[in-house]
């Protein structure tokens, strides 16, 4: 069982059997799988989604040296991944507020909350001390980022959070960017918009059932209490952003937003201030887009959506009712590829395998391999798992691996909520069990950077 959240950090010594009755060995070896995906290691951690919360569900990953961090919803761990077949958790931050998503600069750690939170007397400074407040009356609260400083994983008392900055509609995703001229750094923060007008918060915040922006948030390098909002309106879509993407390694240094309906271009010469450039929009009426990223060398971006929000059947098989007269097409299953210069349609990459009614599926959140003269990406689709996918040529992208787990038993919420490639092997996110590893035994990605770090939507270097 977690303590609670004072201190922050608390090492596990024991497994939490909370929710699901899965077991944690070596399960996913015995999944569908191409022949060239190999599973190596896993660190289970078992979700819950027992209300009243604080729930417990996996979310995003990010990487620093050998360090694995993910995020849930009532927290984040840190996993020691020097030895992949035997990835080791050594710290787990217990701080309530989904999605929980996490990014990473040193020991800095930056996570995101998108629920509002009733805190002790209105207190940011105990605001990993917070509890979800009522959906249905629509209730005000803190949301936002929560910024750490962890100076050393494996102690149970150096964790601090050290600040916390409310934003209007709060943080479903951020994008990190290192500003380091300025001895900063900037972190885009994404909304998914509100069905449901939330007004002013205590914070000084509000939140409309129309948001189109993201915000600029700066956190000084050498004082991350100082963390401030430094620009609160960046104008976006119709109905702003669910997630974007930086590559801030080319010239000129370009942001990518995955919008509601546009997927948007920004010059982010000047990190605190983008300028637009051009929208592309959704190529299904009433579509909205949500992930998004760049390939090395700058040239294309990749979009892709989220129909059903992720927790319905979304990749059966095509022209499959789906109920409420929708049908199942090809656009629901699909990565759209973009020339960066001047949004241009290069082509289309559609999920092969077609899911059953009973799995939650839409291809969610992946990131490109780094890779000179060739275009391979590896994503993570809820219960379809983890596929790798080369796109070298964008109008023939094809399929180079997958794992496929059959569907959850009983029908349930899960799955893979994202998968990255990192110095060589593969990480997956998974809603219900954890962080698991794999490796891929094919020459397609042969040659690929070894990076000292990797926030999947932040591109640091030019690789052509």
């Amino acid at each position: 069982m977690r303590t609670p959240p004072r201190p922050l950090l608390v090492l596990l010594l024991a497994l939490d059997m909370l929710a699901f009755p899965i077991g944690a060995g070596a399960t996913h070896a015995t999944d569908p799988h191409s022949q060239n995906f190999h599973a190596l290691g896993e660190s289970f951690e078992p979700a819950s989604f027992l209300e009243p919360p604080p729930l417990r569900i996996n979310s995003d990953l990010a990487f620093w040296g050998r360090l694995a961090f993910e995020g849930s919803y009532d927290g984040f761990r840190i996993i020691d991944i020097s030895a992949p077949g035997n990835p080791k958790e050594i710290a787990d931050v217990a701080c309530n507020g989904n999605q929980g998503d996490v990014a990473v600069w040193g020991n800095i750690v930056v996570r995101a909350v998108d629920r509002p939170q009733r805190l002790p007397n209105n207190d940011l400074s105990r605001a990993c001390e917070g509890v979800d407040t009522d959906a249905v009356v629509h209730e005000t609260g803190f949301e936002g980022l929560q910024i750490f400083k962890i100076d050393d994983p494996r102690s149970a008392s150096v964790a601090n959070l050290v600040a916390a900055v409310p934003t209007d509609c709060g943080a479903h995703t951020h994008t990190l960017v290192p500003d380091l001229a300025r001895n900063r750094l900037i972190v885009y923060v994404s909304t998914a918009g509100s069905a449901t007008f939330a007004g002013p918060t205590p914070y000084g915040t509000s939140c409309a059932a129309v948001h189109p922006k993201i915000v600029a948030v700066e956190i000084p390098l050498a004082s991350p209490a100082a963390a401030r909002v430094i620009n609160n309106n960046i104008p976006a879509s119709e109905r702003g952003c669910h997630d974007v993407a930086v590559h801030v390694g080319i010239r000129p240094p370009l942001l990518v937003g995955a919008c509601r309906p546009e997927a948007v271009v920004w010059d982010i010469s000047d990190p605190a201030n983008p300028v637009r450039l051009y929208g592309v929009p959704h190529p299904v009426t009433g579509g909205t887009w949500h992930s998004a990223s760049l390939t090395w060398d700058g040239k294309l971006f990749i979009v892709g959506w989220e129909p059903g929000g992720g927790s319905q059947p979304r990749c059966q098989a095509t022209g499959a009712d789906l109920g409420g007269g929708l049908v199942q097409t090809d656009e629901m299953k699909s990565l759209f590829f973009y020339l960066a210069a001047n949004g241009a349609p290069l082509g289309r990459w559609t999920l092969p395998r077609p899911q059953s009614p009973a799995e939650n599926c839409t291809i969610h959140n992946y990131n490109v391999v780094p890779l000179r003269k060739r275009y391979v990406l590896v994503h993570g689709s809820y219960q379809s798992g983890t596929s790798v996918m080369d796109f070298t040529g964008p109008a023939n992208a094809f399929e180079v691996a997958f794992t496929d787990p059959l569907p959850l038993v009983p029908t349930q919420l899960g799955g893979v909520w994202s998968s990255y490639w990192y110095n060589g092997l593969m990480y997956e996110s998974d809603i219900t069990t954890g962080l698991r590893v794999y490796n891929l035994s094919d020459r397609v990605t042969a040659g690929a950077r070894k990076l000292d770090h990797l926030n999947p939507q932040t591109q640091e270097i030019v690789l052509e």
